[in-house]
């Protein structure tokens, strides 16, 4: 085991931690939480001599930057993931708009459905998104405590979002036989995975604040927290208001009447502002895993440097 220079003792380990008490000096790159400065060759019993922040603040145990190397490692990779696949879920907005919006203009009057290219094309993608969303939550819901809440909102992540995604993509199937009461079944079941994606969504951003709390960036924390509500409730009346038109699309697909346009043109007016809302909050979303990444990465290469240094300084046998 110590031939793996990532094998790190737990004495070694417990003596890192504790650094603060021995008051021995810190022999690896470790930057200041305050402030950012390199503490390195810094008395662990002494402050930052940029900031005056005590070093034993940086040093808590809690801390990002004092966890396991490979759950880091995970973290890091997951932001990775998760950012790639937020990026391809937001390519897939106008494109499911448009075809959407078609489909429901045909379809009344016609009891149309979504034409065969366009549901295996919109499939294939869901089908690829899904996976890199499933890569994303399987190493970012890996949970590093055993604290209830926290392990709930991993469970939340890992058991909700990727199957939701797949049962969404095979009730779109529903819609090839055009029966009016598979419609309504596929209708129903939208609206149930939507609200899985939601609540596993919102487990995953609450997650995240944790983590925030943990590198510890404030400000970073609190953002997190807003994208939380602004997301909740822009995807909320999206959910609704997108079932709702669902429904009524079916329940007038025989009935081609001014009323039922008048209709829809008031709810795509309440769907603008609301999308465009959504819109901001996914980008926003985006800029904050830029940010997670960028956090996770640096916690990974301290935690390495540690373990280096812990490998380094234990006497061979």
């Amino acid at each position: 085991m110590q031939d793996d220079p990532t094998w790190q003792d737990p004495q070694q380990a417990h003596e890192l931690t504790d650094a603060g008490v021995t008051g021995q000096q810190i022999d690896f790159d470790l930057n200041c939480v305050r402030c950012g400065y390199n503490l390195r060759g810094i008395s662990a019993i002494g402050r930052c001599p940029e900031c005056g922040e005590p070093v034993e603040t940086t040093l808590r145990p809690d801390l990002l930057h004092m966890a396991d190397p490979d759950w880091l490692g995970k973290l890091r990779k997951g932001s990775n993931w998760l950012i790639a696949a937020i990026v391809m879920n937001l390519a897939m907005i106008p494109i499911g708009m448009v075809i959407g919006i078609a489909t429901v203009a045909s379809s009344i009057g016609q009891g149309g459905t979504l034409p065969m290219p366009a549901l295996i094309f919109l499939s294939v993608l869901g089908l690829i998104i899904t996976g890199v969303y499933a890569v994303a939550v399987w190493n970012l819901s890996e949970p590093e405590t055993d604290v209830f809440e926290i392990r709930t909102s991993c469970k939340l992540m890992r058991w909700l979002i990727v199957p939701a995604m797949l049962i969404g993509i095979v009730t779109e199937f529903l819609n090839i036989s055009g029966q009016t009461p598979l419609l309504y079944a596929a209708a129903g079941i939208d609206f149930l995975t939507s609200i899985m994606m939601l609540v596993g969504f919102l487990a995953g951003l609450w997650y995240l604040r944790h983590l925030a709390d943990r590198i510890p960036e404030p400000s970073l924390a609190k953002q997190t927290m807003t994208v939380y509500w602004g997301y909740l409730v822009a995807m909320s009346i999206a959910i609704l208001f997108g079932t709702g038109m669902t429904l009524f699309a079916l329940a007038s697909s025989n009935t081609a009447n001014p009323a039922s346009a008048a209709a829809f043109g008031a709810i795509g007016l309440i769907m603008c502002p609301v999308g465009l809302a959504l819109l901001i909050f996914i980008i926003w979303w985006i800029v904050l895993m830029f940010r997670y990444r960028t956090r996770f990465t640096q916690a990974h290469e301290i935690a390495m440097g540690q373990q280096r240094t812990a490998y380094n300084s234990t006497p061979a046998i």
